[in-house]
């Protein structure tokens, strides 16, 4: 049974923003997409760990797109953790779960690029309406009693949810594109947006069944082999950024832990608007007493580190590995961290919180 509904006001005044006046390169869509869509994977992963049953495990994570140029449409499917029926009103339909007044409040604010927004507060979904005549989403939670769905909307301010057959785990998002937006629909567009935003994303990405982004981690090569400009575009992949970063730290140890890691610090204070909060995975010490073989726990990051980027690499280390040494104070692991410059700004709200 098809049921209708309307967006609500904050998201057709975000609608309004982003189809008219937010970007001038509208290709930033299919980065937001593929950003959702490595999303949900990494999710699925997570839960497959947790839940003893998960609906079509034996499906690959990774994200395919689709060109039909006769057919003017983009389709990007992925095999994560998919949606309920609730779940696509919740996310895609409602305020409270899209990120869109947070989104709205820095427009207002104006202290940011506009560019750099809609990848921070979550609500990269939407672009799609930038080039969209239509988009649908087909998606299955990977609960087994939860049937598939398909929410429509053409962004005028009105969407529906309807369930349909056929549909494995994960969302897919058909695009139907406008007529000034034909280009999306040929392979070498697509290849190339995928190539220079999309390198980085660690789940495979296949276009018309060919693999895209065969690029090696960065973290885990020489940074001797690294160029500047590489390190630059990681930066942008990971923290959705148009700039570059004000320093950055690629460390490598392998005593007593093996540790590949690139740390980033950006020009400004991505929680200016005080809306994000990251966290980071803390190993439990094998040397502790008692702690052997205990799981890693989730921990906020200290207030002055949480406007960090980066990736990390962790393994820990054989049980022959011998007791881990004792440091002296003041020759820890954070004589190789660079010095911060200090801004000389007097705007209060321009320096890191």
């Amino acid at each position: 049974m098809s049921e209708t509904h309307e967006f609500q006001a904050e998201i057709k005044q975000l609608l309004d923003i982003v189809i008219h006046s937010l970007y001038t390169e509208k290709e930033i869509f299919v980065r937001e997409l593929v950003s959702n869509a490595s999303d949900a994977l990494e999710k699925l992963r997570h839960t497959q760990i947790t839940e003893k049953e998960v609906v079509d495990d034996q499906l690959k994570l990774e994200i395919n797109l689709t060109t039909d140029d006769k057919a003017k449409t983009l389709t990007i499917q992925d095999h994560g953790i998919g949606m309920t029926r609730d779940e696509l009103v919740k996310f895609l339909g409602t305020i409270a779960h899209s990120g869109s007044k947070a989104f709205l409040k820095a427009i207002k604010e104006g202290g940011a690029k506009n560019d750099n927004l809609i990848g921070q507060f979550g609500v990269g979904f939407y672009s799609a309406f930038m080039v969209a005549k239509s988009v649908k989403v087909y998606s299955r939670s990977w609960q087994k009693e939860e049937k598939a769905h398909v929410w429509t909307s053409d962004g005028s301010g009105s969407y529906t949810v309807d369930e349909v057959e056929g549909e494995s785990r994960g969302t897919k998002i058909v695009i139907e594109l406008k007529d000034d937006c034909e280009d999306y629909a040929k392979e070498d567009k697509i290849k190339t947006i995928l190539e220079r935003y999309s390198a980085f994303v660690s789940f495979p990405i296949n276009l018309n069944g060919k693999h895209i982004n065969t690029v090696s981690a960065l973290w885990l090569r020489s940074k001797n082999e690294i160029k500047d400009e590489e390190y630059t575009e990681f930066y942008k992949f990971q923290s959705h950024a148009y700039d570059e970063p004000r320093l950055k730290l690629h460390f490598s140890a392998d005593a007593p832990l093996a540790i590949n890691s690139i740390l980033f610090v950006p020009q400004s204070n991505p929680e200016k608007f005080g809306m994000t909060r990251r966290f980071a995975l803390l190993p439990q010490s094998p040397h502790r007493p008692g702690a052997k073989g205990s799981a890693p726990r989730m921990g906020p990051l200290p207030q002055g580190g949480r406007r960090l980027r980066g990736s990390a690499a962790q393994h820990f280390p054989r049980d022959d590995a011998g007791p881990r040494p004792h440091r002296k104070t003041g020759q820890g692991d954070h004589q190789a961290l660079p010095q911060i410059p200090r801004r000389r700004s007097q705007e209060p709200s321009r320096r890191f919180r």
